[in-house]
C-alpha cells in the first residue's frame, strides 16, 4: 500500500519536507491536551475525505499490513529526526517484524479496529484515535489539509472515522456502522446490540454477522426514546 507521506531517510540528496522537525516535535507529545478531530464539511473538496469502505470490510491481511505500514512509517520518520537532529550519528536498527506488530502502538492501532468492529468495547476510543492521529500526522488534526485524502480510505483511517468522526452531517441515506449508530445515540454498543435482540431496533441490512443502519433510522429511533422518556 502506498502512502501520501514520503518517508525521510538518511541518505544524501534527498529533498526535505521544511515542516519536518515541526512535524516531529509533536510525534512524542500524542498526549497533549486540547486537539480536537478533523472537522469536515460539505464542500467537494471535502466529500473526498469519506472513508471508501467500512472498516470490517477489509481482509484480516489488509488491517495487518496496514498496521506495519503505519508503525514503520512512523519509526522511520522518528529515526531521521534522532540521528540527524537529536543525536547526529546515532545509529538505531529498525525493530523486527514481530516488534513492529505487537509494539504498544500497534496494540492502540488494535484497540480502534477491535472496537470499530465490535469486538470489544475499549474505554475513551476517542482520545486513543486523537493521539494515533497526532502521532502519524504530526499537527492537531483539526487543521485542514494535515491528514491526506487518502488516509480515510485505508483500513486504520476507515476505523478511526468510525469510532471518532463527526456525524452532525450525515445524510439520511448514509449506512452507519454500529460503532457510529451506538455514538449517534449517545450509547454505547452492548445498548445498541440489547435494542436489536429485543427487536426495538432492526438494521437496515447486515452483511455477514455486521449490523448497518442508515442515518434516518438512527435519527427516528433516538426520538422515540426521547419522546418516551419525556412521557
Amino acid at each position: 500500500m502506498s502512502w501520501p507521506v514520503s518517508l525521510p531517510t538518511t541518505g544524501s540528496g534527498v529533498n526535505r519536507s521544511p515542516d519536518l522537525p515541526r512535524r516531529a516535535a509533536a510525534l512524542f507529545s500524542g498526549r497533549i491536551k486540547g486537539a480536537t478531530m478533523p472537522t469536515f464539511r460539505s464542500t467537494d473538496r471535502q466529500t473526498s475525505i469519506s472513508p471508501m469502505k467500512k472498516s470490517f470490510e477489509f481482509t484480516p491481511r489488509e488491517v495487518e499490513d496496514d498496521i506495519r505500514a503505519q508503525v514503520s512509517r512512523v519509526f522511520h520518520e522518528a529515526r531521521w529526526v534522532i540521528s540527524r537532529l537529536i543525536l547526529p550519528g546515532t545509529e538505531i536498527k529498525a525493530p523486527t517484524i514481530e516488534q513492529t506488530v505487537t509494539c504498544p502502538l500497534a496494540q492502540m492501532m488494535r484497540d480502534v479496529f477491535d472496537h470499530a468492529a465490535g469486538v470489544r468495547e475499549v474505554p475513551d476510543v476517542y482520545s486513543t484515535c486523537k493521539q494515533l492521529l497526532r502521532i502519524l500526522f504530526g499537527k492537531a488534526p483539526s487543521h485542514e489539509g494535515e491528514i491526506p485524502p487518502l488516509f480515510w480510505a485505508t483500513p486504520l483511517g476507515a476505523a478511526i472515522h468510525e469510532c471518532s468522526g463527526p456525524l452532525a452531517d450525515v445524510a439520511e441515506d448514509d449506512e452507519l456502522s454500529e460503532p457510529e449508530a451506538a455514538r449517534m445515540l449517545g450509547v454505547g454498543q452492548l445498548t445498541l446490540l440489547g435494542y436489536c435482540q429485543n427487536g426495538e431496533l432492526r438494521p437496515a441490512r447486515s452483511l455477514g454477522h455486521r449490523r448497518l443502519f442508515t442515518a434516518a433510522q438512527i435519527r427516528a429511533f433516538r426520538r422515540r426514546c426521547d419522546e418516551e422518556t419525556e412521557r
